[in-house]
């Protein structure tokens, strides 16, 4: 039987294709999305719907204000044991080296043992005492961390397609965006459990009313 426009999707972004997108007579598709051209039978097959998945145990979810925020630490605990003990470390290395009276203060081997322990220790501090915060608001999707500042993501949501989690390797997960463009964007990574990454793909998808589709992913989870 033939496929109709409803069970078809784009193989490059993973928009819902419809019937004004396929050309049978020259046996063409063009994703009204994306711009892509596919011969017909080159479109992603809908799946089965993905089971749902539960909600994070780990996470601080906060679905009040009209808003999706879900926080969590960015590191597991005993990394962030260790990232806080190493920031001690540097710390004393940095004050054992600013009191070593054989160094010149303008010295390169000075300001290079300087910038290397404040360095390390400032990213052993985020590592150690920030969280990731992933907000979904009616307009954009926002991914910072804090407390301690380190650039974030923004995605406004007129630019997303869909939404997926990929495998990174054997042991992470991470939940990326596929852009209306063609291109992707990576909101979350190092997720140690892949029903969190599902569950924050599904509850944007609730949120923003984006049918489920396969995207052309090597590494897509698909539960």
């Amino acid at each position: 039987m033939a496929s109709t426009a409803e069970d078809r999707t784009c193989g490059a972004c993973g928009a819902t294709l419809s019937a004004k997108d396929l050309d049978r007579a020259l046996g063409v598709g063009t994703c009204h999305a994306c711009g892509a051209v596919m011969a017909l039978g080159d479109e992603a097959p809908a799946r089965a719907p993905k089971a749902k998945a539960p909600r994070p145990s780990n996470a601080v979810i906060d679905e009040r204000h009209g808003r999706l925020q879900v926080s969590w630490p960015m590191v597991p605990r005993a990394v962030g044991t260790a990232a806080a003990l190493l920031a001690v470390a540097c710390a004393a290395g940095l004050v054992l080296t600013l009191a070593l009276p054989s160094l010149h203060a303008r010295s390169p081997a000075f300001i290079g043992l300087v910038a290397t322990f404040a360095a390390v220790a400032w990213v052993a501090l985020t590592l150690a005492l920030n969280d990731t915060i992933f907000r979904a608001e009616d307009d954009r999707l926002v991914i910072t961390y804090g407390p301690l500042p380190r650039p974030g993501t923004t995605v406004p949501r007129a630019e997303v397609a869909q939404l997926y989690v990929e495998q990174t390797n054997p042991e992470r997960f991470a939940v990326m965006a596929q852009l209306r463009d063609g291109g992707r964007v990576l909101l979350v990574d190092g997720l140690a459990h892949r029903d969190e990454a599902l569950w924050l793909e599904q509850a944007v998808e609730s949120r923003w009313n984006i049918v489920d589709r396969p995207v052309d992913a090597a590494n897509e989870v698909w539960r």
